[in-house]
Formats: C-alpha cells, structure tokens, sequence
C-alpha cells in the first residue's frame, strides 16, 4: 500500500507540473483556475492522453511506463525553480482550509481514515471487475490499448482506465484503490477551495467534509473506480460555474 501512496504521489507532482504548463506557467494563484486541484486535473488528464497515445503504439511494457514517468520528473526537476513559485501559494490555500477549529480537522481524518478503509476493499462488483480493472488488464495481457468486441466500453478509454494500466504495468497492485481515494479527495478540496475563496474559514473545510460526506461520493470511492475522475472533474467544473 506504502508503494501505491507513493506512486500516486509522484504522479500528482507530475500532473500537477504539466497542468501548470497548460495554464502558461503562472507565477501566483491569480483565480479558482490556478487553484492546486485545478491545475492537477487538468494535468492529470493530459498524462491520460500521454498514456492513450503510449498504448495505441503499444509502448505499455513496463520499461516503457517507467522511462515515461522518469522523463516527466526530470523535467519537473529541470523545472523546479519556476514551478515552485507557484506551487508554493497553490498549496499554501489548501493549508488555509485546515486553518480550522479542530473538532473540523478531526472530523476531517476520521472520513479520511473511513475512505482509506474503503480504498482497501478488494474488488467485488461487477462492472469494476469486468470494465475498469479488466479492461487496463487486458490491454496489458495484448501489449497495447485495443477495441475488445465484447467490451463495448473499450471504445472509450476512460482517463482512470489509462492509470489503471500505468500503475498495474508497474506492478503496483493497490494503486487502483488509491487512486480513487486520491481522486475524491481532489475533488473534495476543489469544492473547498471555491468556498474558501469566497467566505474564508470554516466554509472552506465545511464543504470538504460534507462533499466527502454525500452518500454517492462515498459510493463511488467503495464500488465505481472510474467515476472518481467524473467526481474529480465534475467538481472542478461547479467550482468554475459558481466562481
């Protein structure tokens, strides 16, 4: 599990580095859409792309997924000093959500502890079984990301789909649970930076528990692997909506 939180990490810096870019490598946190979760999903989601591309050639080995992600922390690295300088305030408003009394914060790592529970469950039902670990599974097994005839969802190869494959390509089994932990928590601080943004403490962080607290989020993370990027997703796009 140690590994999979590791992994999850270096692609979040990595995310988070490449969305920077995307946004023309800004140097403050000028609005909602420099926001930290912002800015990593959207580079989260252009690393999905990097992945589609690497499996329709077929390059999905792990020697290929391992250079790919050695090459993006080099450039981070290259890059650090720039990057750094909006990293820095970007994380500084996610601090000042915790900025709470702490019966807040602790309410907070109790669901935290609750979701990391239920990122542990093995997989049991049946469209995870089948369409979202399946599906990164077979690509593997065929050494490429292909149309499968009787998996109709093969002809949409969904961003977490394409993590999916990263992770278990390295060998990093529990890294699909983590990622949906990782991803809801994402979308839970993109609420709360909106909320934050407009009426400062304990808003920011009493959206992020009761985000977190909504049974289909809460669903999601225990039964829908790959709906946890459409929660991520779909709270950044309502937090670009209500700024």
């Amino acid at each position: 599990m140690a590994l999979a939180f590791c992994f999850f990490l270096l692609v979040m810096i990595v995310a988070a580095w490449v969305g920077w870019n995307f946004f023309g490598r800004p140097r403050r946190v000028a609005s909602f859409l420099h926001e930290f979760p912002v800015v990593t999903l959207v580079g989260w989601y252009g690393l999905s792309l990097l992945l589609l591309i690497f499996g329709l050639f077929g390059w999905i080995r792990p020697v290929h997924l391992i250079l790919m992600l050695v090459f993006l922390l080099i450039g981070v690295w290259i890059d650090r000093r720039n990057w750094i300088a909006w990293l820095t305030p970007a994380l500084h408003n996610i601090q000042k959500i915790f900025l709470v009394k702490t019966k807040f914060r602790l309410f907070f790592f109790i669901i935290f502890f609750f979701f990391y529970l239920l990122s542990r469950l093995p997989p049991f039902f049946i469209d995870v079984l089948y369409y979202h670990l399946g599906l990164p599974l077979h690509w593997l097994q065929q050494g490429s990301v292909q149309i499968t005839p009787d998996a109709p969802f093969s002809l949409i190869p969904f961003p977490t789909s394409l993590h999916v494959m990263w992770g278990l390509g390295l060998r990093v089994d529990a890294y699909p649970g983590v990622l949906a932990l990782g991803q809801s928590i994402f979308a839970a601080f993109a609420v709360g930076a909106v909320l934050q943004r407009r009426f400062a403490s304990p808003w920011g962080m009493v959206s992020v528990i009761g985000f977190l607290t909504i049974p289909a989020v809460i669903e999601v993370v225990a039964l829908h692997l790959n709906d946890a990027g459409v929660l991520w997703a779909g709270a950044v796009t309502g937090g670009l909506v209500y700024e």
